[in-house]
């Protein structure tokens, strides 16, 4: 095939090089087609109301669902930061940003370094190395993080760190990312097992549980 330097100083062939008007092989409009999206073009504007600001603004009739004018009242919007307070399922910070906050200090990072370096970083489950397994996580046991939470009644970063057993590496083990989730207090179950029992102690007297189960009890409290 006879190939010829194009004005983009890219090479062209006889079959698929640089057409103008043809981008990336898409085929091109009809005429028909143009006149149509020409005529949709042209139509008049609407007037909406925005759900941030409350001022009028104009837009396209085929953005008629539209519920901003602009990004900046959408980024302000509930709709989009649904998060601390404004959310529904908020529980005062302590289950969430606090939970991620300390595990972002210092001390939380040596505390999990230090496990992984007692234990050779290696699973204690299936007993693969950080090289086999691919990513080794630090687990809180026999205590878990979400009861120590509640436990001590941690509430700030100040009393994360002045809670001794939080960094305790006696009650902390290496497992892998695939063990981790076989345990029962990976991904927030714990926490929810904690919740629900909260809940239940707050229900009137005689008021008929229907969760958790004994057993689930029996381990919380345990």
């Amino acid at each position: 095939m006879l190939l010829t330097k194009n004005k983009r100083g890219g090479q062209k062939g006889n079959n698929n090089g640089f057409q103008k008007g043809n981008k990336y092989g898409a085929k091109k409009h009809t005429l028909e087609t143009k006149k149509k999206i020409g005529l949709a073009n042209n139509r008049p504007k609407i007037k909406l109301v925005c759900n941030q600001c409350f001022i009028e603004f104009l837009t396209h009739p085929c953005n008629i669902n539209q519920k901003f004018c602009s990004k900046e009242c959408y980024d302000k919007s509930d709709h989009f930061w649904l998060r601390g307070e404004k959310n529904h399922k908020w529980q005062g910070g302590i289950y969430t940003s606090l939970r991620h906050k300390i595990k972002v200090t210092k001390k939380y990072k040596h505390w999990r370094f230090s496990i992984f370096k007692r234990d050779n970083f290696t699973c204690l489950f299936c007993k693969k190395s950080k090289e086999v397994s691919g990513k080794l996580e630090a687990d809180h046991y026999p205590r878990s993080f979400a009861s120590l939470l509640v436990l001590y009644e941690i509430k700030s970063i100040k009393d994360a760190k002045n809670c001794e057993e939080l960094w305790n590496i006696n009650n902390g083990r290496t497992l892998c990312r695939d063990c981790h989730k076989t345990t029962d207090t990976y991904g927030g179950k714990e926490m929810r097992r904690l919740r629900t029992l909260r809940y239940v102690m707050s229900l009137p007297l005689g008021e008929p549980i229907l969760s958790p189960t004994a057993s689930e009890l029996g381990y919380i409290l345990g």
